[in-house]
C-alpha cells in the first residue's frame, strides 16, 4: 500500500490514546472517510455518471480506488408507471482502513447510501432542528463520536419515536468506559431530537401516510465538518440497534453528519452488484 495512506492512518490513530486501552479494545479500532457525492443511473441501471463532493480534498488514491469500484455497479433500475427510467440519486461511501500489521493496513468500502435529492413536499423537510449542546462531561473528558439518530414523525410534525442506532467513538477505553460515553452521547441527542419540528411530505405516494421516518447523523467533534472532509478518522464502531418501526438495511454510518435521510418510501437507488474495480 502507498506510503501516503500509511501516513495518513497512522497519524489518525496517534489521535487515540490506545496504549493504555485493552487488547480486546485495540483491536477494534478502524479508520474511516466518508465520502459524498451524486451518482447518475440510467434507464438499464448502469452508472452513467457521477461526482463527489470537494473532490480536491480526497487524497488522490481514494478517488482511484471508489473509481475502480464504481465502474462495476449495477443497480435495480428505477420504475415510473411501471417503466424505467433514468435517476440521480445522493450517495454516501464509508471507506474503513484497518491494520494487519504494524506498517500494513486492508482498505475496503464498507457501506454505502442512496438517497433522492430532497425535494420539498416529497420527502419529509426540517423545520427547527437547533443543534444538541456539547455534553460537558464529554467535553471535559475529550471523548468525540457520531450518534446516528433514527426518528418518526407524525403528522403534526413532531418527534414520536426516537431511539439511536449507532454510537461511534472516537476514543479508546475500557468496553464499561465506552458503553457509558456511547449512552452520554446518545441520551444527550435523543433529549434535544424529540424537540424538533418537521414538515410532513404533502405529495407523492407518502402525502398520504400517518407518519414517515427519517435518519439523522449527530456528530459531537472538536473539529469543523469542513475540515474533517477527506481526512481518515480512528474510531471503534458501536453495536447496531434496531427499531421496531423499520425494517430496512440501509447502513447509518454511511450518511453524512447533519443531514435528513428519508426512510424507504420511492426514488432511493438500490445497488444490486458493487464488485466492480
Amino acid at each position: 500500500m502507498a506510503r501516503s495512506i500509511i501516513t495518513a492512518l497512522l497519524l489518525a490513530w496517534s489521535g487515540l490514546a490506545l496504549a493504555a486501552s485493552p487488547k480486546a479494545v485495540r483491536d477494534q479500532v478502524e479508520a474511516s472517510m466518508l465520502v459524498n457525492g451524486e451518482i447518475a443511473v440510467d434507464v438499464a441501471g448502469g452508472v452513467a455518471g457521477y461526482s463527489f463532493d470537494r473532490s480536491e480534498k480526497l487524497p488522490e488514491y481514494v478517488r482511484t480506488f471508489l473509481e475502480q469500484n464504481i465502474a462495476g455497479w449495477r443497480f435495480e433500475p428505477m420504475l415510473v408507471d411501471g417503466r424505467p427510467v433514468a435517476s440521480r440519486n445522493r450517495m454516501g461511501l464509508l471507506l474503513v482502513a484497518r491494520p494487519t500489521g504494524d506498517t500494513t493496513f486492508d482498505m475496503e468500502l464498507r457501506n454505502t447510501s442512496f438517497h433522492p435529492i430532497a425535494k420539498a413536499g416529497r420527502d419529509p423537510q426540517a423545520a427547527a432542528m437547533d443543534p444538541p449542546s456539547y455534553p460537558k462531561e464529554a467535553a471535559a473528558a475529550g471523548v468525540s463520536g457520531t450518534v446516528y439518530l433514527l426518528l418518526k414523525i407524525g403528522a403534526d410534525g413532531n418527534v414520536a419515536e426516537a431511539m439511536a442506532e449507532q454510537v461511534n467513538l472516537h476514543v479508546a477505553a475500557s468496553e464499561k468506559a465506552m458503553k457509558q460515553w456511547r449512552g452520554v452521547l446518545a441520551r444527550n441527542a435523543l433529549v434535544k431530537a424529540r424537540q424538533w419540528k418537521f414538515l410532513p411530505p404533502t405529495d407523492g405516494s407518502q402525502g398520504d401516510d400517518g407518519s414517515w421516518s427519517v435518519r439523522v447523523p449527530v456528530a459531537y467533534s472538536f473539529e469543523p465538518a469542513a475540515r474533517r472532509y477527506g481526512q481518515w478518522q480512528a474510531y471503534i464502531p458501536g453495536p447496531r440497534e434496531r427499531a421496531p418501526w423499520v425494517t430496512d438495511d440501509v447502513a447509518p454510518d454511511a450518511l453524512a453528519d447533519g443531514g435528513v435521510y428519508p426512510v424507504g418510501g420511492t426514488g432511493g437507488l438500490r445497488l444490486l452488484d458493487r464488485t466492480g474495480g
